[in-house]
């Protein structure tokens, strides 16, 4: 009886231990599944400034009235490390638009009625933003991953591009590459600084057109 008491201990506890390993399993697969450089394999490759700054410029409306500074928000909703960077680009927004920057979600649809439906999400997730959609080759060949930002200066200079931090989660404070930069525009300044080396939570831009 005993000896059937402790095979039945120890079953159990393989069920558990099975059970946990499992669970662990799936958490790493869920959380962790998109760690890597944000520039992909082509991290130490060339990088062509002007002809990322090109192919923006060509996606931004014309604004009217006195020229300001642009951010690009590169989102795709379906990525599991939107859910990291949502609350950071909603502080961006916050803290930003009332000192003159302009706010745009670049996006990927395939129709006008996904473009609709998209421009709805993206209203919902960050405000009153402004919503535009590549459908330019050229561009999305630019951005490795997403999230992404672009910030063009008000004479529309590129001053930034690349993640808004790095590590796992995308947040304000430590790891946060955006808010320096804005502050440097803010200021009159162009930092021309490209970051494609950081290692965090992204997806591939270029992929995203794919299944949407």
């Amino acid at each position: 009886m005993t000896q059937h008491k402790h095979s039945k201990a120890l079953f159990a506890s393989l069920i558990v231990g099975v059970w946990l390993l499992g669970t662990a399993v799936g958490f790493w697969w869920f959380e962790f599944r998109d760690l890597r450089a944000f520039g992909g394999e082509a991290s130490t490759r060339f990088f062509d400034g002007d002809a990322l700054r090109r192919s923006v410029q060509a996606i931004v409306p014309a604004s009217s009235g006195v020229a300001r500074p642009v951010v690009l928000h590169f989102w795709e909703p379906d990525c599991s490390c939107s859910r990291f960077s949502n609350q950071h680009v909603r502080e961006l927004i916050a803290n930003y638009v009332p000192k003159g920057f302009r706010f745009m979600v670049v996006a990927h649809a395939a129709s006008p009625e996904r473009e609709a439906a998209l421009r709805r999400q993206a209203q919902q997730v960050f405000g009153a933003v402004e919503v535009v959609f590549s459908h330019d080759a050229q561009l999305d060949a630019h951005i490795p991953s997403s999230p992404a930002a672009v910030i063009l200066d008000a004479k529309k200079g590129l001053a930034y591009f690349g993640p808004y931090s790095s590590g796992a989660v995308c947040s304000a404070g430590k790891g946060s590459f955006v808010e320096a930069i804005l502050d440097e525009v803010a200021q009159g300044r162009n930092p021309a600084k490209v970051n494609t080396l950081a290692y965090g939570c992204f997806c591939g831009w270029a992929r995203s057109n794919q299944h949407i």
